[in-house]
């Protein structure tokens, strides 16, 4: 342990990487920084992307719930040796290499892989890289598809045809749920789709699939996030579709299953 840095400056600056903002780009809490250019001497730095945020005396301020700034080391004598800001991640070791390679995945929110196919081969993928879902009806886990509403509507103008036309009505009851699948394989092709959970916009990451607006409608992949004005984050969806919507808003994040 450094001599010079006594038990408050590690109070501090533990308490300052608690307290860190988040990437912009969503790595993760930004990681204090020595630099000679800030006012404080320190910055705000993504190991993983490079982005920056100069650690002033405001913002020192503001992370800590102080209004005064930590005094200056009483016993510190020898002159600071301020480190460059790196700003390309070093390469992983063996250790960190092997966990990338086999990352532990959570179990408990984790989509089926084996069923989902990717955004990118996704039957109702769009040009503007948004994604046509069937409509459905969902108890709890388990979603209704469209199809049988079709089929049911078909059925029951069979019945209506039924003492006129014998003959025709068994074919009326099959062309309901023909009608469907022809128009949203062929004519609107269009993927389905289950809701699985809800995640506040703020803790979303990139290649994320969600509901564009709310619980039902178009599926979008989630491309980036970043801070906007008055609590609110923009969530970019890919080309010229995007919203901004508050950070504590429910996302419904979706399993795409054609």
């Amino acid at each position: 342990m450094d001599p010079f840095v006594n038990n408050r400056d590690t109070t501090l600056l533990a308490e300052l990487e608690h307290r860190a903002p988040p990437c912009p780009r969503g790595h993760g809490p930004l990681t204090p920084t020595p630099d000679a250019t800030a006012d404080t001497g320190m910055s705000l730095t993504c190991h993983t992307c490079g982005a920056r945020r100069a650690l002033d005396v405001a913002l020192l301020r503001g992370l800590l719930g102080s209004d005064e700034p930590s005094p200056p080391p009483a016993h510190r004598e020898e002159p600071t040796t301020v480190l460059p800001v790196v700003t390309t991640p070093e390469p992983p070791t063996a250790t960190e290499r092997t966990t990338i390679l086999t990352p532990v995945r959570d179990t408990t929110t984790a989509l089926p892989e084996a069923t989902e196919p990717k955004p990118a081969t996704a039957r109702g993928l769009r040009p503007d890289g948004t994604i046509r879902t069937t409509g459905w009806f969902q108890v709890g886990t388990v979603a209704i598809s469209s199809g049988v509403w079709a089929a049911l509507l078909g059925l029951a103008a069979a019945c209506l045809l039924l003492p006129h036309q014998p003959l025709l009505s068994p074919i009326v009851a099959v062309c309901g749920w023909t009608l469907w699948k022809v128009t949203t394989v062929w004519i609107r092709p269009a993927s389905t789709a289950i809701n699985r959970d809800t995640v506040a916009a703020a803790d979303l990451t990139p290649g994320t699939c969600l509901r564009i607006y709310g619980s039902i409608g178009p599926v979008g992949v989630l491309h980036g996030i970043s801070p906007g004005r008055r609590g609110r984050v923009r969530l970019h969806f890919g080309r010229d579709t995007y919203r901004y919507v508050p950070a504590d808003t429910p996302c419904h994040r979706v399993e795409i299953r054609t």
